[in-house]
C-alpha cells in the first residue's frame, strides 16, 4: 500500500481518501482522528465488496465515532523527544439530540538534532439525534499542522556568497548530469 491509494478509509461513510493529491490519486491523511472518540472499526478485506468502490482494491475501513461517549475525557500524555499531547472531549444532552465536542493539541520534536517542532491541533463537534429507528448527525472537524522540515536549511543560516556560488556549482552538475543520463 502507497499512502492509502489502493485502501479506502471512511469516518461515518464518508471517504477521507482524496481523489486527487500529488501523492496519488485516493491518497488518505488520517491526521485528524482522534483516537478516543472511535466506536467501531470496521475492516473488509480486499475488492469483493461493490460498496466500497474506488480505492479499495487491497481492502477498506470504516471508522465509526461515538454519538456519545460513555465519560468525559481530559488527557495529559508526554514522553521523549519532547513529545506531549493534551485531549479534552466529552458529549452533553442538549435539546433532545447529543452534543460530542473534543479538543486536541500534539507536539513532538522527534529525534532529530534540530527538532521539526511538529504542532497539531485537532477539533471536533458533533450534534445527533435519534428517533425510534432513525437516526442523524451533523459533524464538524477542523485540523491545523505545522513543522519545520529537518532536511531543510533552516531560516536562520545566513549564507554568505561562497556558499552560494558552491551551491550554484552543485546546481549546474545536476543538471548535467540529469541531461546526461536522459
Amino acid at each position: 500500500m502507497d499512502h492509502g491509494t489502493d485502501f479506502l478509509t471512511q469516518i461515518d461513510g464518508v471517504p477521507v481518501n482524496q481523489t486527487a493529491h500529488s501523492h496519488g490519486q485516493g491518497w488518505t491523511d488520517t491526521n485528524f482522528l482522534i483516537p478516543e472518540l472511535i466506536e467501531t472499526l470496521e475492516f473488509k478485506k480486499g475488492n469483493y465488496y461493490a460498496d466500497t468502490g474506488d480505492f479499495s482494491s487491497a481492502g477498506s475501513a470504516n471508522i465509526r465515532y461515538f454519538n456519545r461517549l460513555p465519560e468525559n475525557i481530559i488527557r495529559f500524555t508526554g514522553g521523549s523527544f519532547d513529545y506531549y499531547r493534551g485531549l479534552v472531549a466529552g458529549s452533553n444532552r442538549l435539546g433532545e439530540g447529543d452534543l460530542l465536542y473534543a479538543g486536541e493539541v500534539v507536539h513532538n520534536d522527534g529525534p532529530w538534532t534540530t527538532g521539526n517542532n511538529y504542532l497539531k491541533f485537532n477539533g471536533l463537534l458533533r450534534y445527533s439525534r435519534e428517533y425510534q429507528n432513525q437516526s442523524w448527525r451533523v459533524t464538524a472537524v477542523a485540523t491545523q499542522s505545522d513543522w519545520r522540515a529537518t532536511d531543510q536549511i533552516s531560516q536562520g543560516v545566513p549564507l554568505n556568497e561562497a556558499s552560494l556560488v558552491a551551491s550554484m556549482r552543485l546546481i549546474r552538475l545536476m543538471a548535467a548530469t540529469i541531461n546526461a543520463t536522459v
